[in-house]
């Protein structure tokens, strides 16, 4: 996977290291490593903490996951019922 030079960049700007950003996101240093280092996606809500974090939309940071929350309800929902046997 190459390395995700937007966050890089965002990380860079803010002033934030890897080691701060992890502890304001709850997270391991090396999980925030891997999200730089290698494109690793993070779960939604730690994308969303880091994004909060660093002052920038997710979609800026990963574009993939921005088009994965887009269509994710509509798949998962077919329908509800107000019981099991309806």
């Amino acid at each position: 996977m190459s390395p995700n030079e937007r966050l890089r960049t965002c990380l860079e700007r803010s002033g934030h290291t890897m080691a701060s950003l992890a502890e304001h996101v709850g997270t391991d240093p090396k999980t925030v490593a891997r999200w730089v280092g290698t494109g690793r996606v993070p779960h939604r809500r730690n994308a969303h903490a880091v994004a909060r974090v660093l002052g920038v939309e997710v979609c800026e940071l990963w574009p993939s996951l921005d088009r994965r929350d887009q269509g994710a309800h509509d798949k998962d929902l077919v329908a509800v019922h107000r019981q099991r046997s309806d």
